[in-house]
């Protein structure tokens, strides 16, 4: 555009409300030559200088004095932007509208790659203080489902069979409250013998050649090392049951959003449409390590899984709720991100919009964190801020440029 044609009339010319330039109307325009001592200038078409009060010759507004409008301050709050003067008729022309800086509660959603692990608090391995032989095989597969108290195998030991003999020749020989005989009777326990066992051992009067070994917790068979006939030594590992009624479901938290999260902090998880509407939990630990080579730390966060239908492998998607209690808050579609600044431009009053550069923090569903630059109650352009943005910058231009040149 040329440099001789005002800022108004590239407003109106996006507007569509005048012809552009090229096809100017056929009457003469105003010069844009500044008298020697011009002290009157349009708000809307800043080129347009005058010595005398009067109308600018393009809009008919009234001149201004330059002194009264703290025109010498051309450049304005922000290098490079001036205050742009928009009447309210040519705002709605151009589709402008303000939003209003507010105090309110914010919450910052944190998407996060997660996946679903074992509660690693309801694992149990079943393993025995003394060695033997497997002599009959009850849970045969992983995956299969035990609860506590239900049997796992039999097994023979020489160590066990003994430590039977003894408290039975014991008991038949000494007083049943005897020092000794409790001793025994306590081994047999340590061994993994319930109370029922012992009871039914005493009953008997013989001891066992097949020992039953029963689960002590419930839940799903994750590693089954017993195979009918192994021999095992004392503490080898035979099975591992892992109890799912509650599952962890583990996500990757970049390290710039993890100051914002809290234990205890609500959690929705995504596993897909497949498995239903999102599950709800809450973090219950951070982990005080750092990935490096993804710079991520991994947050943990509890599952209720009743059913079992939540199955560890599974990958999601964790949506983290970090209340950051009350908050300045400005819309995002306010602020002009220039790479190096945040812009926005406020209404000082009717008609008149200020720039100002403002510093953010976090954003989230369309707005904006403000640390520093807006006040609750302000309005800022919030609907055509880059066509108020070009108005700007070309007032300023313009103005620099007036400021400069002398009559042609």
């Amino acid at each position: 555009m040329h440099p001789r044609i005002s800022v108004g009339l590239l407003l109106l010319s996006i507007a569509g409300t005048i012809p552009a330039a090229g096809c100017r109307p056929s009457s003469p325009g105003p010069t844009a030559s500044a008298p020697a001592t011009a002290d009157y200038y349009c708000p809307m078409h800043p080129s347009y200088r005058s010595d005398r009060p009067g109308e600018c010759p393009i809009c008919h507004m009234e001149l201004v004095r330059a002194e009264d409008s703290g025109e010498s301050a051309a450049a304005g709050l922000v290098a490079g932007r001036a205050t742009a003067e928009i009447p309210p008729h040519l705002q709605a022309r151009i589709g402008l509208a303000t939003a209003e800086v507010v105090r309110a509660p914010f919450v910052r959603t944190i998407r996060a790659a997660a996946r679903v692990e074992l509660d690693e608090r309801g694992l149990s391995l079943v393993s025995l203080r003394y060695g033997g032989w497997i002599e009959e095989l009850f849970v045969r597969a992983t995956g299969e489902t035990v609860r506590a108290g239900d049997p796992l195998f039999s097994v023979y030991s020489p160590e066990l069979y003994e430590a039977q003999r003894s408290y039975l020749f014991a008991r038949k020989s000494m007083a049943a409250d005897d020092e000794a005989v409790a001793s025994l009777r306590e081994r047999l326990s340590l061994w993994s013998m319930t109370e029922e066992q012992i009871a039914a051992l005493e009953t008997r009067g013989e001891p066992e050649t097949r020992t039953t070994v029963l689960a002590k917790a419930g839940g799903v068979v994750t590693r089954r090392e017993a195979k009918l006939g192994l021999r095992f030594e004392a503490g080898a590992t035979l099975f591992e049951i892992s109890d799912l009624s509650t599952v962890w479901v583990v996500a990757d938290v970049y390290q710039d959003e993890l100051p914002l999260v809290r234990v205890g902090a609500v959690a929705s998880i995504e596993l897909g449409s497949a498995f239903g509407p999102p599950l709800e939990g809450r973090i219950s630990f951070l982990y005080p390590t750092l990935e490096e080579s993804t710079r991520t730390a991994r947050v943990r966060i509890e599952v209720p899984n009743p059913d079992g239908s939540i199955r560890p492998g599974l990958y999601a998607t964790a949506k983290i709720a970090c209340d950051l209690g009350e908050q300045t808050l400005v819309d995002v579609d306010a602020v002009i991100d220039t790479g190096t600044r945040r812009i926005a431009f406020v209404e000082s009053a009717e008609g008149v919009f200020e720039p100002r550069e403002i510093e953010l923090g976090a954003r989230d569903g369309g707005r904006a964190v403000v640390l520093a630059g807006l006040e609750p109650g302000e309005k800022v352009v919030a609907r055509a801020t880059f066509l108020v943005d070009s108005e700007s910058r070309l007032k300023a231009a313009l103005s620099v440029h007036a400021g400069h040149r002398g009559p042609h």
